[in-house]
């Protein structure tokens, strides 16, 4: 029978003197290993309540989903920094109507819905072409140019020129203009604003009383971004019969 038994201490206080050299060697090893850790940490935690203080609640980083582990491949759609914009511009206390975004309520006491059409009215792929950042521009065009051209509980929508024809053929979403071969330039984002320039936090389709291929005529002011997309910030909005 095999019986095991403990070492004295001594046995490694000797050794250690035994071979002093290494031994402060593994000593010095282990310290610095110690030290690197604990300036790490403290870095990172540095780092953090530097970021927690210097911080910008307003400020959101946006990346495609599925870049977590690759921010170089991240890539969005042109209209997602306008639609956040105007997202973010929303209140928590809109009615519930509004936030539900079904249904055409009456918009007879909207500021923004004009009672007169606004005259020299230029089409959406004229005005792409034409129009220049802050600009004030006219322009007429027909809702529609996504399956969901409307923003939930916001007013921002999206319209395409008169002269591209939605779907027919029985198409479900025929707003969508899925059969056009494309829509890059005839194709404009609609946001209606207040008379401070901030979004209105109500849905286009109760405060407009509009819908889907509702033709409209728009005018406010042009904003253009680095690849050529047009958001109108609208100060009031023509619904035609």
């Amino acid at each position: 029978m095999v019986r095991l038994r403990v070492l004295p201490w001594e046995y490694g206080v000797r050794n250690l003197l035994r071979r002093p050299a290494r031994s402060l060697l593994t000593l010095g090893a282990l310290s610095t290993v110690v030290f690197l850790v604990l300036v790490i940490v403290g870095f990172i935690r540095g780092l953090e309540k530097s970021l927690a203080q210097s911080g910008d609640p307003a400020v959101v980083l946006v990346s495609a989903v599925g870049s977590q582990d690759s921010l170089e491949t991240s890539s969005i759609a042109g209209r997602t920094p306008a639609l956040l914009a105007a997202t973010a511009g929303c209140g928590t206390g809109a009615n519930p109507a509004s936030q539900a975004g079904t249904g055409q309520a009456p918009a007879a006491a909207s500021p923004y819905r004009l009672t007169a059409e606004p005259a020299g009215a230029h089409g959406v792929i004229e005005t792409r072409r034409a129009a220049k950042d802050d600009d004030a521009v006219t322009l007429v065009g027909r809702v529609g140019g996504e399956e969901k051209p409307f923003v939930e509980g916001a007013a921002p929508f999206d319209i395409v020129d008169l002269t591209v024809q939605p779907c027919e053929d029985g198409c479900p979403t025929p707003w969508d203009y899925c059969c056009a071969a494309s829509l890059e330039s005839s194709k404009a984002m609609v946001k209606v604003v207040d008379a401070g320039g901030s979004p209105v936090s109500e849905d286009a389709r109760q405060l407009l009383s509009i819908k889907e291929l509702s033709t409209v005529v728009v005018h406010g002011r042009a904003k253009r971004d680095g690849r050529g997309n047009l958001t109108v910030l609208a100060d009031g909005v023509y619904v035609k019969p």
